[in-house]
């Protein structure tokens, strides 16, 4: 089966960057590209409708020129329902591995978290989403090559929940050659004035309980690093880690849906994907 990628867009200024960035996700084997956009029609009279349909397929079709150039598969889909729920449903009817979507920049993200589209998708269903903040694209001179490097040299934060251990099987689910290194992550939220030194025995203790996650691994062709920061709060170490180490892509786990709640009111991983320099995929 082809692996397939859903482009949930709106049409937005960086959609161009976004193409291109499912573009380079061909390097890490997908082949197809369902492209997605989910029409407000609350008020319209059914012509109307029909004409806007009409000409979304056609803005769909466009959108993908640049994918069907390079081999790429693409389907276009509109839907005219509720938007995260029509995403989910799209996202199950096609069997895709991965959902893609933009989000604007840092000073506006906080609307991301406020009962979204995009909050409902990434915590509403079980398919993994990778999102893209629109100041990340604008950063780089070529999406393509974002997307290229992303999972060369990821950071997978884990809490040693059931989330955090999806979140590290996920990186065995892409196409091994696209995968460099992987960082296993855990961060011992410390108590003010307390250093690493006051956590010898807990850091030998997650190191090892770390590296059972590595050798799931390093059994699938992926080698690994094993990281563990004292700090008091877990999102700095996690970002941290990512700008230190100089990482691609981070995979972290999103809790599922009986964390979005939590997420919402304000967790780690809200944190991370606030404040992140490279793109985040969420594991349900």
């Amino acid at each position: 089966m082809k692996r397939t990628l859903l482009l949930a867009t709106d049409f937005d200024s960086y959609a161009p960057q976004l193409i291109e960035f499912v573009a380079g996700a061909q390097s890490r084997g997908i082949a197809k590209c369902v492209l997605l956009h989910v029409l407000d029609t609350s008020g319209l009279e059914m012509p109307v409708i029909s004409k806007s349909i009409d000409s979304t397929y056609r803005r769909l079709d466009d959108m993908g020129a640049p994918l069907r150039e390079i081999g790429m598969e693409t389907v276009s889909r509109v839907e005219t329902g509720n938007r995260s729920h029509d995403i989910v449903r799209v996202a199950e009817q096609e069997k895709v591995d991965v959902i893609v979507m933009g989000t604007t920049a840092k000073s506006n993200m906080q609307r991301l978290f406020e009962g979204s589209v995009s909050a409902a998708v990434t915590w509403g269903q079980k398919t993994p989403t990778l999102l893209l903040r629109d100041d990340i694209l604008n950063s780089v001179d070529s999406a393509t090559e974002l997307s290229k490097d992303w999972s060369q040299n990821l950071v997978v934060p884990v809490d040693f929940s059931s989330s955090s251990a999806r979140a590290v099987l996920q990186c065995t689910h892409f196409d091994p050659d696209s995968v460099g290194k992987v960082r296993l992550l855990h961060v011992i939220q410390s108590k003010k004035g307390e250093t690493a030194a006051d956590y010898a025995d807990q850091i030998k203790e997650y190191e090892f309980r770390l590296s059972a996650f590595a050798g799931m691994l390093a059994d699938h062709g992926i080698g690994t690093e094993i990281v563990v920061r004292v700090g008091e709060n877990k999102q700095e170490e996690i970002v941290g880690e990512v700008r230190q180490s100089g990482a691609t892509g981070i995979v972290i786990g999103g809790g599922g849906r009986s964390s979005f709640r939590t997420f919402i009111l304000g967790s780690t991983s809200r944190g991370v994907l606030l404040e992140s320099p490279v793109p985040v995929m969420v594991v349900p």
